[in-house]
């Protein structure tokens, strides 16, 4: 197979080329654009994970409803079987919202051992 491309040496020019920078990074190629800094990467995370971080707090927390509801045998609406399930969604979401951009970002300024 490697006969019918040319031998073994041979490489697609086309192949994989996006552009004809020599394989050289953006920075070397005269890439320009503006320079975010080094925090850009870590707020975009940041405000990513407390967004995820509020609502898989939420719904830990209704489940946690669910179960305190279970125990304490309360009357509870025939679409959601917990009660007073907005307070506990409110308060998980308020601690996801803050734990887990925390916890990632912690875990991002680590350095690799």
């Amino acid at each position: 197979m490697a006969a019918e491309r040319g031998g073994e040496g041979h490489r697609d020019e086309g192949a994989g080329d996006l552009t004809d920078d020599g394989g050289q990074p953006p920075e070397a190629a005269g890439a320009t654009g503006a320079d975010d800094g080094p925090g850009a990467n870590r707020v975009a995370v940041g405000c990513l994970m407390a967004v995820a971080g509020f609502f898989s707090g939420a719904m830990v927390a209704v489940l946690i409803a669910r179960f305190y509801s279970s125990a304490t045998h309360c009357q509870y609406d025939a679409e959601l079987p917990a009660c007073n399930w907005q307070s506990f969604a409110g308060i998980g979401g308020a601690i996801g919202l803050v734990t887990l951009p925390v916890l990632v970002l912690w875990r991002l300024r680590r350095r690799p051992r």
